[in-house]
């Protein structure tokens, strides 16, 4: 069993009044780290924090059946929104706003191509 399969919850928790946008991007990113600033940070997201590109990318993806099943590539937002069901919807901006893009390595039948992502594709 994979460490990412082991019994985990996602929840949050706000008391008196919503959980504010600006205090949600002070604890959780879905943003590609600089790897000049910090190449330590880009390396563990690199290996973990990354949903590897399914659709039009990777048919074979594990998460496909007619679309992703995890809902990537996510919309890319200039801040982070609540939504009327209390669910976050994280900033993830695009590069031209200051966004960040890697390129990594996606195995597809046994041969590996080298695929730009963008934030769209980081797990929070």
């Amino acid at each position: 069993m994979a460490k990412k399969d082991l019994p985990h919850a996602h929840i949050l928790i706000y008391l008196k009044e919503k959980i504010r946008p600006g205090y949600v991007d002070n604890g959780i990113r879905a943003k590609i780290p600089d790897v000049q600033q910090d190449p330590v940070m880009f390396e563990i997201f690199s290996k973990h924090l990354i949903h590897s590109p399914c659709g039009a990318l990777n048919m074979k993806s594990p998460c496909m059946r007619d679309k992703c099943t995890k809902r990537y590539p996510r919309k890319m937002i200039f801040e982070t929104q609540t939504a009327e069901d209390g669910y976050p919807q994280y900033r993830r901006r695009k590069p031209e706003q200051g966004g960040d893009t890697a390129v990594i390595n996606l195995r597809i039948d046994n041969k590996y191509h080298e695929v730009k992502i963008d934030n769209r594709w980081i797990i929070p």
